[in-house]
């Protein structure tokens, strides 16, 4: 009988002993127990499909409630053996769980674990029945004699039923797939590994896991780390897998996917990535997955070393999420393309941030998703350098989230899976990058990673490393970004005026309403005849006058030019004169900027002999919209009533006002935001 894993069976044996949850940002929008769409998405498509993952949970809120934080436990879950029939015909699950279980305290005569919607048929503890009361979610298991703390418990849980699922995580069938989805987004404590298998269903609680998927032939069982086993069962007409995740796993992590799976594998990293796909998608999974092997580039040279014994992407019909070495990607996005190569990267980048150091409280869970999201930056970075970084910082992580709506703390957030744990604790950890420079940076991050690695950790351990590493006291950073609500709003000016030397004078003004008055460093790029220099003032009053003394005049001023700081930002006319550009070609700052509805700003230029092309350009190159073409005043002011050639609004974003004359160019950046 041919088997499409066996390849792997002997390929990985050599390696036996070898040393959130996501919500993807890409969820399946079909209705509840439907197969979602299968047919490859449009780029438009898919940047909605992200925001509408976001917004779809403001229409549904999760209530945090004291749930989200952990549970105390007098024990500690040292081993999960899992052996479960799953029939894809009666859409059931079927078996039994040893959990190895240590005390943590003298004289324990009760372990509590989790199981939800099926039916426990007993409990023993060697060839000794226990008693149990299984009510809700909750399994409490009596035990036949007390231990003390060190002593550990072996006890095996039979149960079988119908899985249950929300709309987006738990245990699903379809047709002759059934796979897990380790967390709810509906669902509060958001854990799911109790909807297929008992556990002790928190993430501070880890272990290693071996798995025995039975399955009916024609499929077979994909798991977490090594699959080490197959054995055929003719009479039956079923085969069984074994898995082994020797490295500790939380139980959200710990997933299983069955279908008759094909597999894929990575010309670069053959013994080491390999991803499992259904047979009318093995031909587009090539394309789809061919830059995986960079993004694995990416982390590993920044981040440490890879820490498991394979990486897969397995194409089921919910995703994506990312279960410990078998990430669940949706089978739809499948399609020859790599149009989703953030989301691979984000996935992927979980196995350093979400599996190897694994919140301990959910709401801690940008630690997971503010680090994912980040890492999608990082991987562009890796292909294109701190341009690609920036333009990806800027248009899909910094503009995503001050469009989002939400201003509530990062930490134990009202959204748990929206743009306020994605993109904002993305946008903390590219702020951090910039106060502390990028080496230290990558030093805290690394740091952070052997510390706490195969382990759990919360927001005050990483301000910790963040503090040792750097050398910087940054309680004020963390407090602000993390703990307290908003952002800044700032309102700036500039002047000059002439002395010995000119002196700059920026006037800031913080504006928000919802918030503190934020501390953050800020740059200014400031324009001279004879090139441009960049000058950086602390900001830390709600209206603070910053003074630079140059040797020449300023001709122009940028605020934050590269986009350091998550903030909005406008440009306010104080009733003082900018200085004459006296014979430059100059395009000043717009305002306002951001804006909805309309935006100015004043062009000069030296003589009116050359003709003058000033456009829009949205943030993939295109002229979108003509001002000016021929000849201009020496003074001219430009309006945009933010609509293209055609007369249509546009949507919010980021986009480009462009003036050329002859040889020279000019270009501000313009952020629309209705």
């Amino acid at each position: 009988m041919h088997h499409p894993l066996c390849v792997n069976v002997r390929r990985m044996a050599a390696k036996l002993g070898v040393g959130v949850a996501a919500l993807a940002l890409l969820a399946s929008l079909s209705v509840a127990g439907e197969v979602p769409s299968e047919q490859p998405y449009s780029e438009e498509e898919a940047w909605l499909m992200r925001d509408v993952l976001h917004r779809v949970h403001h229409g549904h809120p999760v209530p945090q409630t004291t749930e989200s934080a952990p549970t105390r436990s007098d024990t500690d879950v040292l081993h999960y053996e899992i052996r479960l029939f799953v029939d894809t015909d009666a859409d059931t699950l079927g078996g039994e769980t040893d959990v190895t279980i240590r005390s943590e305290i003298d004289g324990l005569t009760e372990i509590g674990l989790h199981l939800r919607a099926l039916t426990v048929h007993g409990v023993t503890r060697g060839l000794t029945p226990l008693a149990f009361v299984h009510v809700g979610e909750d399994l409490t298991i009596t035990l036949d004699q007390p231990i003390n703390s060190g002593e550990s418990v072996v006890l095996t849980i039979a149960y079988s039923g119908v899985p249950d699922h929300e709309s987006w995580g738990g245990f699903w069938f379809f047709g002759d797939m059934a796979f897990s989805i380790g967390v709810g987004v509906y669902t509060d404590p958001p854990s799911m590994g109790r909807y297929w298998f008992p556990c002790f269903d928190e993430p501070h609680d880890k272990a290693a896991v071996t798995a025995h998927y039975t399955v009916l032939d024609g499929n077979s069982a994909v798991g977490n780390g090594l699959l080490t086993g197959i054995v055929e069962h003719p009479l039956e007409g079923t085969v069984t897998y074994t898995w082994e995740e020797a490295h500790q796993i939380a139980t959200y992590l710990v997933a299983v996917a069955v279908a008759d799976w094909r597999t894929v594998t990575d010309p670069v990293y053959p013994e080491l990535i390999y991803h499992y796909v259904t047979p009318d998608d093995s031909t587009d999974a090539v394309g789809s997955f061919q830059n995986v092997s960079a993004m694995m580039d990416a982390f590993t040279t920044r981040y440490a070393p890879y820490q498991y014994d394979k990486f897969s992407f397995v194409g089921v019909r919910r995703g994506d999420m990312e279960h410990q070495t078998c990430v669940a990607h949706l089978k739809g996005l499948i399609n020859g393309g790599t149009f989703y190569d953030f989301l691979l990267a984000h996935e992927l980048s979980h196995h350093w941030w979400g599996d190897w150091v694994t919140v301990a409280d959910w709401r801690d869970v940008w630690l997971s998703e503010g680090f994912a999201t980040y890492s999608e930056a990082v991987y562009k970075e890796h292909i294109g350098g701190m341009s690609a970084y920036h333009t990806y910082m800027n248009t899909s992580i910094l503009d995503y989230y001050l469009n989002s709506g939400e201003t509530f703390p990062i930490y134990d957030p009202i959204q748990m899976w929206g743009a306020t744990s994605y993109e904002k604790g993305a946008s903390v950890l590219h702020m951090l990058r910039h106060i502390v420079g990028t080496e230290t940076f990558l030093d805290i991050l690394q740091t952070w990673g052997a510390t706490y690695g195969f382990g759990n950790a919360l927001t005050p351990d990483f301000v910790e490393v963040a503090e040792t590493v750097s050398g910087q006291e940054l309680s004020w950073f963390f407090d602000e970004w993390i703990y307290e609500a908003g952002y800044p709003v700032y309102e700036w000016s500039w002047n000059v005026s002439a002395g010995r030397s000119d002196t700059l004078s920026i006037q800031v003004d913080q504006v928000q309403s919802i918030g503190p008055v934020f501390r953050m460093p800020i740059d200014f790029r400031v324009t001279l005849a004879s090139g441009d220099s960049t000058v950086t003032a602390t900001i830390d009053q709600a209206s603070q006058l910053a003074t630079f003394a140059f040797e020449e005049t300023p001709l122009d001023v940028a605020f934050d030019p590269d986009r350091w700081v998550l903030c909005l930002v406008d440009e306010v006319n104080t009733g003082v004169e900018s200085p004459p550009v006296g014979g430059v070609f100059a395009l000043a700052p717009a305002g306002p900027n951001p804006f909805a509805a309309a935006t100015t700003m004043r062009l000069s230029v030296p003589d009116t002999d050359l003709p003058v092309e000033l456009g829009i350009y949205d943030g993939s190159g295109r002229l979108i919209r003509t001002l000016i073409s021929g000849s201009v005043e020496r003074e001219e002011i430009i309006e945009w009533d933010a609509r293209d050639d055609a007369g249509k609004a546009v949507a919010s974003g980021v986009y480009f006002m462009r003036a050329r004359r002859g040889e020279e160019a000019l270009t501000r950046r313009l952020i629309v935001l209705r």
